[in-house]
């Protein structure tokens, strides 16, 4: 599909992913052979409890700043510490859950967090569609609430959390289109929060589907990864990050020489 043009009524989006849906491979490509460099500048590391400390906040950052990830994700409340903790390791990104972990705020609320977000130093929004409006298929709605908070992260990367594991296939669909056609820089799998967490199958229709719509959006897979298997293989499916608060036994396996050799024998196809 090209030029897609964006509806006007939910009529006019259901018929318009219900097309999307019908004209999408029925095996998905895979998209990476993934070394361990390239690994660990596609992982995102998250710490969104609500019960972490200042303590664990720093660790968080010096992890990434040591690794050099591609960004943390933390709660707003302590976007400030991390932008200090990475003042030194620019190429970290300080990335903001909104709405998290259901999504069901009013768009005024996403947008307050947003803006004092950025303001604070965040350069990444990490917002939560209000998914329970999206399988109503209400999706003029869940449109224009992420359209809203792209508006204001207009400098920043925006990040569009769909929560795949309440949704169904034609609502994971739904989904990444409508964000894709709002402006989002990635569709993010989940939260963390419930399960099961992304297969590679969710990933590789998540990429088909955005690459379908054509406007570059991303794909960040997120959940409880705790090897570095599963890193690989949603990376294989087509996700361009990796996004996880159980990065230990991963560090560990990426430093050994086996799973250099492993990573680099990963082959397209």
């Amino acid at each position: 599909m090209t030029s897609i043009k964006t509806p006007n009524t939910n009529a006019e989006w259901a018929a318009l992913t219900s097309a999307m849906r019908d004209s999408l491979p029925s095996t998905y490509n895979v998209y990476h052979t993934p070394r361990p460099g390239i690994i660990y500048r596609s992982l995102e590391h998250t710490l969104v409890l609500d019960s972490a400390t200042e303590e664990d906040i720093d660790k968080l950052c010096t992890d990434a700043q040591f690794h050099r990830f591609a960004s943390v994700c933390v709660r707003p409340k302590h976007v400030r510490q991390a932008v200090r903790g990475l003042e030194k390791a620019r190429e970290v990104a300080v990335g903001c859950v909104v709405g998290h972990p259901d999504g069901k705020e009013d768009t005024e609320s996403k947008e307050n967090e947003a803006r004092v977000a950025l303001e604070q130093g965040a350069t990444e929004i990490d917002m939560v569609v209000n998914f329970s409006l999206l399988k109503q298929q209400r999706y003029t709605e869940v449109y224009a609430d992420v359209l809203e908070v792209r508006k204001i992260a207009a400098d920043a990367k925006l990040k569009v959390t769909l929560e795949t594991p309440v949704l169904t296939r034609d609502e994971v669909v739904a989904g990444c289109v409508i964000a894709s056609l709002a402006g989002a820089d990635f569709v993010k799998s989940c939260t963390g929060t419930r399960e099961p967490y992304p297969s590679a199958e969710t990933i590789g229709l998540m990429r088909a589907t955005v690459d379908a719509v054509g406007r570059g959006t991303k794909v960040n897979a997120s959940g409880d990864f705790k090897n570095s298997e599963e890193v690989i293989e949603v990376m294989k499916a087509g996700a361009d990050r990796v996004a996880s608060s159980s990065l230990g036994e991963i560090l560990e396996e990426l430093n050994s020489e086996e799973l250099y050799e492993q990573g680099a024998s990963h082959s397209m196809y």
